[in-house]
């Protein structure tokens, strides 16, 4: 998935797999879980994986949605291991 390519896209299937993607690293962003929050709220009510509502993307998802883009394309989670470099 390329963070960089996507938009508030305002289908549940989305917003779950962003979530998905963004769940993997929680360990390294500081207060993952207050800053998802308004995200995961999104997917509350939703039925056999499916979401039968409209989402009301509110001011805080598309902060929260817009802060986790600008972390995962400008800071390195992951680096190749380098035999070289001295600790």
């Amino acid at each position: 998935m390329s963070v960089s390519l996507q938009t508030c896209d305002k289908t549940f299937q989305k917003v779950q797999v962003f979530l998905e993607f963004v769940n993997f690293y929680r360990h390294f962003i500081k207060i993952y879980s207050q800053i998802v929050s308004s995200l995961t709220g999104l997917l509350k009510g939703s039925k056999n994986e499916k979401k039968t509502e409209l989402f009301e993307w509110s001011k805080g998802s598309a902060k929260a949605f817009n802060y986790l883009k600008k972390v995962f394309m400008t800071v390195f989670i992951l680096v190749y291991f380098d035999s070289e470099l001295k600790n």
